[in-house]
């Protein structure tokens, strides 16, 4: 009676498993002897079969790990503690090594999915709203300079719509709030850090009738008062910290601290 191909091998399969206890640690010592001596070759091998079966080893290793999960997890997380330095490293080594596919895979997945990324984005703000500020706080201290750089050039190609904006939110109940809260905040700051009479800032004004940030002669009346390092900075309302400004250059100087001695003197 001639047997096919299949039955052959059904026969081997069912013999192999009836004595496979007897015949276990052979056949294992068998294999471990066998791929020592032909190593490069069993792992090309390994590798030409595992592209091949691709689908089929994903879907076992996803049944496998549905089915002890909890045991896997539990596995995992003792290992990395006991190898914690060593997987750092190699994640490292790795992402180092795949940063530009790392970026290009990811730029093609929010192409792709820009719905779903939205809204965990969106979800995962609701929940930390303390972290993004924090984040975005670090982020604007880092580069500074490079924000106040993009504002300005915004600002000076849309000056009449910034202006526009500006007014709409000041009018606002928002913006009436924020400046009672804003005025609040400056008249406590006064009051805590010096007090200036009338007297003096009169003498101070009347002595020299000149803005000393552009150094144009202004009329006394038009003249007004700018504290040299701001309230907001640390500075303090004392006779010390005080000087005349023309409105326009107190406007433009704003909150920041300037040698404006040294811009007089290039204007004049």
């Amino acid at each position: 009676m001639v047997r096919s191909k299949e039955e052959i091998n059904s026969f081997k399969l069912q013999w192999y498993h009836k004595n496979k206890e007897r015949l276990g640690e052979r056949l294992r010592a068998r294999a471990r002897e066998y791929y020592h001596k032909n190593k490069d070759l069993c792992q090309i091998k390994i590798k030409i079969w595992r592209e091949k079966n691709r689908a089929r080893l994903l879907a076992y290793s996803a049944e496998q790990y549905r089915a002890n999960r909890s045991k896997k997890i539990a596995y995992s997380r003792l290992y990395y503690s006991k190898n914690k330095e060593k997987i750092n490293h190699l994640h490292r080594e790795w992402l180092k090594e795949n940063a530009e596919h790392i970026r290009r895979y990811g730029k093609e997945y929010r192409a792709s999915n820009r719905s779903v990324v939205n809204t965990r984005k969106r979800g995962w703000a609701s929940k930390n709203p303390d972290k993004i500020r924090l984040m975005g706080k670090k982020q604007y201290e880092k580069n500074k300079d490079k924000y106040k750089e993009r504002s300005r050039a915004y600002y000076l190609a849309n000056r009449e719509e910034c202006l526009a904006r500006n007014k709409k939110w000041r009018q606002s109940d928002v913006g009436r709030s924020a400046f009672k809260v804003k005025k609040h905040n400056r008249s406590k700051r006064i009051r805590e850090t010096g007090k200036i009479s009338t007297k003096d800032w009169l003498v101070i004004r009347n002595t020299s009738p000149m803005c000393l940030m552009c150094g144009k002669f202004v009329e006394c009346e038009k003249l007004t008062l700018d504290h040299i390092i701001p309230l907001s900075k640390g500075g303090t309302h004392t006779i010390e910290n005080i000087q005349p400004l023309c409105f326009s250059c107190n406007s433009r100087k704003h909150a920041r601290v300037r040698d404006n001695n040294e811009s007089s003197q290039k204007r004049i």
